[in-house]
């Protein structure tokens, strides 16, 4: 259940605009070693993780809207990007070996 999407609804009369940015698979604290101990253990490693800052153009995006704009909706930041010209495969860093 997705208690964002009820939030829109409720506030969408008052002009006010909600919706969820899903970040997908993000670097934080401890991801490179994460992945390192997964490759020593032999596990195939997961996505290469966009930084947290890639998220800016979305955000910068949403913050602009009001209730008569994009409200209850759930995005997908690499999907968005992508969608809107952005070259996340610049933005990818690899792990080191």
């Amino acid at each position: 259940m997705n208690w964002g999407l009820y939030l829109a609804d409720e506030v969408k009369e008052f002009n006010i605009a909600v919706n969820v940015i899903f970040p997908g698979h993000t670097r934080t604290t401890g991801s490179v070693e994460q992945e390192l101990a997964r490759r020593a253990l032999g596990q195939r490693g997961g996505p290469v993780p966009l930084d947290p800052e890639h998220a800016v153009p979305l955000v910068m995006y949403l913050a602009q809207q009001d209730g008569s704009g994009e409200t209850g909706k759930v995005f997908d930041t690499v999907r968005w990007l992508q969608d809107h010209g952005y070259d996340i495969a610049q933005w990818r860093h690899a792990l080191p070996d």
